[in-house]
């Protein structure tokens, strides 16, 4: 991972990681680039680019795309929400075309540690 502070409120991060295992017999792979907006001392933007694969199988790039997610708190320090918006474009078979898959998710987060007092 490498991540860069472009400007206050704004963090650029970059990531890869790798895994050899016995089960996927090649390297499994993923890349991604978030670009983490602050909106408020609560409140935050992800912008995420992205692309997995593994180099042993028939179509070595399995999926790539884009999301957003907007995280808020519900309840102050106790309980936060993300919503999530994107689309990939995932392959197994290098003989059938790619098509656009979109997901939408609502997630639920509880946050650990100490809070920052504003």
């Amino acid at each position: 991972d490498f991540s860069l502070v472009v400007k206050e409120g704004l963090l650029l991060r970059f990531l890869q990681i790798n895994t050899i295992s016995e089960r996927t017999g090649g390297l499994d792979w993923y890349v991604g680039t978030i670009l983490y907006q602050k909106l408020s001392y609560e409140r935050g933007l992800a912008w995420q680019l992205f692309a997995r694969g593994q180099t042993d199988e028939p179509e070595p790039l399995t999926n790539y795309g884009v999301q957003v997610a907007f995280r808020t708190p519900i309840i102050k320090n106790r309980l936060n929400s993300e919503l999530r918006l994107g689309v990939g474009f995932p392959r197994v078979d290098p003989d059938v075309e790619r098509k656009s898959s979109g997901n939408i998710s609502i997630n639920f987060i509880l946050p650990f540690g100490r809070a920052e007092k504003e």
